[in-house]
């Protein structure tokens, strides 16, 4: 595709952390003359022509040449196209290399490093420049690297776990300065999920070990300080600006708690949108035990035991408020991050699928959105074919997202209006002019409201509500009882026959695991429920290799639902659905014509039902 990401590309040696004994080549690139920036070379001109905007690159590259030492940089013949890309298109980058020349030199080498390096190169701008300036010189150099693999077409995952390292790094200098022995920084949102965009907030929560008023102010006074060394305005901007608002109590709330705080604030106050936010907790500074104390205590919080359907709905009526207020400001076809098919539709339906069937699998408290979608295909709770084309088109949104910030170094998400400016976006991520992007974004987004109702408003979705459902496989003994409540005469023979059918080496297996507390009712009604899971066991073992029928079932449980049905009901539905796998599919969806037998199949599942 036209935005596709390659491989990361390295760009000639690296030069380290900038001063004054870095190497600088001599002026023999031709596209100098006299040492002077010649604006007609041919060799110039190629390069001006694949910048996403040339013309902007010709004067912001003159700009930035006119110091002697950004001229002497730039004169590398490795350096001087990854300038013209990044300048021909940032305009925070070449205000940033004007107002510092040296730093071209990172544009030696945009390959990413590793947190190790990161804080090194922290630490020696903390002592030339001070911690306040050191910050925000080294988040402002840092990024301009990393902005200009992302215009490599470095891939979004490498992206966004190095702006995440860097906000880190910053948080825990700004950290070790301010709070002493005692705190823990906790991230949620995009940090959280070490998926941070360039011009994010940071979301963090403090808390605190001990107790008591003293105790209380000198954290709060701690934390106080932690966020001014970050978020305060100097002459190099800030560092990151900082949301603690998700903080229990919000903007009235104390900026810090201590832990035994925390767990009587979310067992007996939180709202279901905080269950939300705290899926993305993960501990980034201070002290790391506390913050996984905090961590494991929530846990119980956000995925726990006893899930009233009302809180499914909740979260459903969160997003539909967000919806109406992008619909309200007439924003909904540009907004790339809350609009129709955008950013929020994709973490909104993981998200509640996390809350939903995380309770019961472990697996899926995944912090990362693009890891947990990754687990919800691997487990059966979402088809592959569904899982790939939503990852694909987030990685699409949420590169079109820093496209959109790269330019001024501003939090927007919204696609502007006037021609020129979407072609040079267009020609950022490798297409050809504006419409062409209006054409994919438009493709993409539809493809995402599609599934995003298909997972957000699942059908049977309140099925999984209510008390943690034994796994079957696991819980034998739970197992057996809920299966002797429904009326299995021989539940013990059944646990047997129903840990066969989850066995989790299959794909099948592990979706059949997680839709069992929407089969195990419909086989139930049966005359011999028992007789009825054996007849269900036929049909699995004929399609088990089916992947099709694996991810009919994983997209919606109503035919997993509708399966149990037909089965239960009918042994004649049952010989046809195991002489033909394919016909599985038949009790969801209206069998094609001249397909005789799959029609009786859907039609046995339809009134079955």
């Amino acid at each position: 595709m036209p935005w596709s990401q390659g491989s990361r590309a390295s760009f000639g040696p690296r030069y380290g952390a900038v001063n004054s004994a870095a190497p600088r080549p001599a002026l023999v690139h031709p596209v100098y003359r006299c040492g002077v920036l010649d604006l007609s070379a041919p060799a110039l001109e190629r390069l001006l022509s694949s910048a996403p905007d040339p013309e902007l690159a010709r004067v912001s590259l003159s700009r930035v040449a006119e110091d002697p030492a950004a001229r002497e940089i730039l004169a590398g013949s490795d350096v001087l196209p990854v300038a013209a890309r990044l300048l021909g298109y940032s305009t925070s980058a070449t205000d940033f290399l004007v107002a510092h020349p040296g730093e071209a030199v990172a544009l030696a080498d945009v390959s990413a490093r590793p947190r190790s390096e990161l804080e090194v190169e922290l630490a020696g701008d903390v002592e030339r420049l001070g911690l306040l300036e050191g910050l925000r010189r080294f988040r402002r150099r840092s990024m301009l690297r990393v902005a200009a693999r992302d215009l490599s077409s470095a891939p979004l995952e490498d992206i966004v776990s190095e702006i995440s390292d860097i906000a880190e790094t910053c948080i825990a200098a700004a950290c070790a300065d301010a709070a002493p022995s005692g705190v823990a920084i906790v991230a949620l949102g995009k940090l959280g999920g070490a998926e941070l965009n360039y011009a994010s907030d940071v979301d963090l929560v403090f808390v605190h070990d001990g107790s008591g008023p003293e105790r209380q102010e000198a954290a709060e006074r701690a934390c106080a300080v932690l966020v001014r060394l970050l978020a305060e305005t100097t002459a190099e901007g800030i560092a990151f600006r900082v949301d603690p608002t998700l903080r229990p109590g919000g903007k009235r709330g104390a900026l810090s708690r201590s832990l035994e705080a925390m767990r009587e604030y979310y067992s007996t106050q939180a709202a279901t949108w905080e269950r939300q936010a705290l899926i993305k907790a993960r501990p980034v500074a201070g002290d790391g035990e506390l913050g996984s104390g905090f961590v494991e205590a929530v846990s119980a919080f956000v995925f726990p035991e006893e899930l009233p359907a009302a809180e499914i709905d909740e979260v459903r009526r969160v997003k539909v408020r967000l919806e109406e207020y992008v619909r309200a400001s007439g924003k909904t076809g540009i907004e790339v991050k809350r609009g129709h098919g955008g950013i929020r539709d994709v973490e909104f339906a993981i998200q509640l699928l996390q809350i939903v069937h995380g309770r019961r699998d472990e697996r899926l408290r995944e912090p990362n959105t693009l890891r947990a979608l990754l687990v919800l295909a691997d487990e059966g709770y979402v088809g592959r074919d569904d899982a790939d084309a939503l990852a694909d088109a987030y990685r699409f949104l949420r590169t079109l997202e820093h496209r959109l910030q790269i330019v001024h170094d501003l939090q927007t998400h919204e696609l502007p209006a006037d021609t020129a400016s979407r072609t040079v976006l267009a020609r950022s991520l490798g297409m050809e002019g504006g419409d062409q992007l209006l054409a994919e974004y438009g493709r993409q987004t539809a493809l995402v409201r599609g599934l995003h109702e298909r997972l957000f408003y699942r059908p049977l979705l309140e099925s999984f509500a209510g008390a943690s459902a034994p796994r079957p496989g696991r819980d034998r003994e739970a197992t057996q009882e809920l299966l002797a409540g429904l009326g299995f005469g021989r539940p013990a023979t059944s646990y047997e026959v129903l840990a066969g059918l989850v066995d989790p080496s299959t794909r099948l297996g592990k979706v059949l695991a997680h839709v069992f507390p929407v089969m195990a009712p419909a086989l139930a009604l049966a005359a011999d429920p028992d007789a009825a899971l054996v007849r269900l066991e036929r049909v699995v073992a004929a399609s088990a290799g089916d992947e099709r029928v694996a991810d009919a079932i994983a997209n919606d449980p109503t035919t997993a639902r509708r399966l149990a049905h037909a089965v239960a009901s009918s042994s004649f539905a049952t010989d046809l659905l195991a002489g033909a796998p394919e016909r599985v599919l038949a009790v969801q969806a209206v069998a094609g014509p001249g397909d005789a037998q799959a029609e009786l199949v859907s039609v046995v599942a339809r009134y079955a039902t």
